[in-house]
């Protein structure tokens, strides 16, 4: 079933999409969760991509937005665990040279909790 999780880990919150995330279902709840956690004061974000089957581009499109939306609030999104049909795509589209993509959750909230201590 397709939804979208969203925890706090620490100082980190991570959003997960679950199943398909398209024009058609997924992505305007992304983009709501994105804002919310946004206007939440995040500053730490990990999309963790372990479980989303199929991504269009209107869900890139939406992490390219919570991506520069995060630029401007003085923090960062990071995305973990993405598929390989995901990393093509972003690889397709040149999007992987802007975003931070970790090969595990872990990786991704050490990422930001070193990015963290090295503006301190």
């Amino acid at each position: 079933m397709n939804h979208i999780e969203v925890e706090r880990v620490a100082a980190v919150a991570v959003i997960r999409p679950i199943g398909r995330i398209t024009s058609d279902w997924g992505a305007e709840e992304l983009l709501a969760g994105m804002r919310r956690l946004v206007q939440e004061g995040s500053t730490k974000i990990v999309v963790d991509l372990s479980a989303c089957h199929y991504f269009d581009s209107t869900a890139l499109g939406i992490l390219v937005e919570a991506h520069t939306a995060m630029q401007k609030a003085g923090g960062q999104l990071v995305l973990a665990t993405a598929p390989k049909r995901v990393l093509d795509l972003l690889a397709v589209t040149q999007l992987a040279r802007v975003f931070v993509i970790c090969d595990s959750l872990d990786h991704a909230m050490s990422t930001l909790n070193a990015a963290e201590q090295s503006k301190q």
